[in-house]
């Protein structure tokens, strides 16, 4: 048995974009800043002519997703149920979960949501499934999922970690959240939109402002 053994492994394979050679080459491009005319030229001839129903909407700014999601928001006839989060632990770290557990979760029967934990992967349920909420209760939220499971969705906790502070030879839990593992996702912005899978998305690259954006916002 040799400790503190370290070891360096280089991923050379993409498999989250397998099934598309073509374009896993663009994105490794695009990904160096040597995207070509031919990548923009096979972008475009493969775009969806016809937009699915109810597709996410992506965007490079926050400003932009916000007001997509609040006009998408009035336009509901049902009134607006508010999910207050509970927490515990040093509060200044609660930035840290915000994003994807907001303090307060403001929804509506009828709006698209997406997950924002991986949930029962054997129904398929992950990061970045999109749905429907159907029923807003005390306790639960019912979600008919886009792939057509149908689940009532638990608060679950969010948790800040701190490197300095251990227990037990681990990171100590220095700040917990308990909220539900939802968004409201008639848009999302390309950064909160990392590491999801999702079956459709429209993408606006009109604001992209860093290098990167569109690489990520692709991909």
């Amino acid at each position: 048995l040799v400790e503190n053994m370290t070891a360096t492994y280089v991923l050379t394979e993409s498999f989250r974009q397998q099934e598309g050679r073509v374009f896993a080459g663009i994105l490794n491009r695009a990904r160096r800043g040597r995207a070509t005319p031919d990548d923009l030229a096979w972008l475009q001839a493969n775009a969806a002519q016809e937009l699915p129903a109810n597709p996410l909407l992506m965007y490079c700014r926050t400003n932009e997703v916000d007001e997509m999601n609040e006009e998408k928001m009035e336009d509901i006839p049902h009134p607006t149920v508010a999910y207050a989060s509970h927490d515990e632990g040093i509060l200044s770290c609660a930035a840290r979960v915000e994003s994807s557990a907001p303090r307060l979760l403001k929804l509506k029967k009828s709006a698209r949501v997406m997950l924002t934990r991986n949930l029962h992967h054997d129904i398929g349920l992950h990061n970045g499934s999109l749905g429907v909420a159907e029923e807003l209760n005390g306790e639960t939220v019912k979600v008919r999922f886009d792939n057509g499971q149908t689940v009532d969705i638990h608060q679950v906790p969010y948790e800040v970690r701190d490197d300095t502070v251990t227990k037990h030879g681990d990171p100590a839990v220095v700040f917990s959240r308990q909220q539900f593992p939802l968004k409201v996702a008639f848009a999302v912005s390309v950064h909160t939109a990392q590491g999801a899978t999702v079956d459709s998305l429209v993408v606006d690259l009109t604001n992209a402002f860093c290098p990167g954006q569109a690489y990520v916002a692709l991909s």
